[in-house]
């Protein structure tokens, strides 16, 4: 790790200790099945690290942007119990999966509701992709393991109009317990979904909770700072095998950068 990270990660940790939302995103790992055999294990790695300079925190969220394929069940066994036993998770409000509905399998489910997982999310990233009745196979599948809420996340959305119908028409035909617009929800709490049915990523969540995201090109934002981690995999995994933080410097002063 250089000077100038560690000095600023110093300045970072000495901040207050704010509860945190963890992010688990699955979806550019895979780019490492190809450099390295256990890509859980190099998860549980990262999350070893962050425990070093964040501590026990308590998890406010945990998030889980579930790919089939990537990990094995065993693995995302161990990837969920190494955050409980790394962070203070007595009390976390949600353990929410987000999913493709065309990834939804009752196994997975089944996997997931047993690990404490209660809100189920399912991700469309185009609507003309996900006609009405190919929703309900795997919402109806997500309540009969009786999850606690169940949303509809649309990443991707189109022109307002057709959002404004599709939406309508989701609550009428599927009754979702929120509709989620935006890319991003691991800020999304349970005060949320209580107070909406249509939600909008800018809106969510409270100010004193810090984000950590976990995996390759993840972002973090810690006590107003942003921290991004390496999105190429070599740069990656050679951080992780130094149990170095594998973030970059955002700017050339060696400080990490605020968001705008």
């Amino acid at each position: 790790m250089t000077w100038a990270l560690n000095n600023a990660l110093c300045k970072l940790m000495a901040g207050e200790k704010r509860n945190l939302a963890i992010q688990i995103a699955l979806k550019r790992i895979e780019m490492l099945s190809a450099a390295h055999r256990d890509i859980g294990l190099i998860l549980e790695q990262e999350l070893s690290i962050w425990r070093r300079f964040l501590g026990a925190r308590r998890v406010l969220n945990l998030e889980l942007g579930f790919r089939p394929h990537i990990l094995e069940p065993y693995q995302v066994t161990r990837l969920i119990h190494q955050v409980a036993r790394l962070f203070n998770v007595e009390g976390t409000s949600t353990y929410r999966v987000v999913i493709r509905p065309q990834d939804a399998r009752e196994t997975t489910f089944a996997l997931l509701k047993g690990l404490g997982f209660t809100h189920c999310q399912f991700v469309v990233e185009h609507i003309e992709e996900a006609a009405i009745m190919e929703l309900s196979v795997p919402i109806n599948q997500a309540r009969h393991f009786q999850f606690e809420k169940i949303g509809i996340q649309l990443a991707l959305p189109s022109c307002i109009a057709e959002i404004a119908t599709y939406i309508k028409d989701l609550h009428r035909y599927l009754k979702p317990d929120y509709v989620l617009l935006g890319r991003e929800s691991r800020k999304l709490t349970c005060v949320d979904i209580a107070s909406e049915t249509v939600l909008h990523q800018a809106d969510l969540g409270s100010t004193d909770c810090d984000l950590l995201g976990i995996g390759v090109g993840a972002t973090s934002i810690l006590n107003e700072w942003q921290l991004i981690a390496y999105a190429e995999p070599e740069l990656y995994l050679d951080a992780i095998g130094q149990h170095h933080m594998p973030i970059k410097i955002p700017n050339a002063s060696g400080e990490p950068a605020k968001p705008h």
